[in-house]
């Protein structure tokens, strides 16, 4: 992918409890601020981008959020995954007026589209495969979810 995009055992948390995709949003922002990678305007950009763009992806039972920005609210490429104790609700990108409960949830913090791209080609491959979201869901370890992510997050 050429540059370097950031994904190590502190960009993952584990069965986080939230009621909504905004309190996803203000808890990752949080966490993306303190490690420097995102500037203030990064929540209130992810917030409006999901309002307008919905990234709920259906895929089953449990379905999968891959939210994004724009370049400009981000310091440093890297991702962030989450895995959800209770499912929240999402509208789905196939449908704006659907929602969807979401366990899993991918934020793409990236300064180039292309490497948007290739992350999302990436992560399709989990998306594609309820056996792997199944079994990243029962994880509850954020260091053994790093390895089982971290061939996908950081293939080429």
């Amino acid at each position: 992918m050429g540059e370097a995009i950031l994904f190590d055992r502190d960009l993952v948390v584990c069965d986080m409890e939230a009621s909504s995709d905004t309190e996803i949003f203000e808890r990752a922002a949080a966490l993306l601020r303190e490690r420097g990678l995102v500037k203030d305007s990064f929540f209130d950009a992810i917030c409006e981008r999901e309002q307008s763009y919905p990234t709920g992806v259906p895929v089953g039972e449990v379905n999968v959020a891959i939210p994004h920005v724009e370049s400009s609210h981000v310091n440093a490429s890297a991702v962030l995954a989450i895995t959800l104790k209770e499912l929240v609700p999402f509208s789905s990108m196939v449908d704006k007026e659907q929602k969807i409960g979401v366990g899993l949830v991918f934020i793409l913090v990236l300064q180039n589209g292309k490497m948007h791209l290739t992350m999302l080609q990436n992560l399709m491959k989990i998306v594609q495969s309820p056996e792997t979201i199944s079994a990243l869901r029962a994880e509850h370890d954020p260091a053994r979810v790093y390895e089982m992510l971290r061939p996908y997050v950081l293939a080429e």
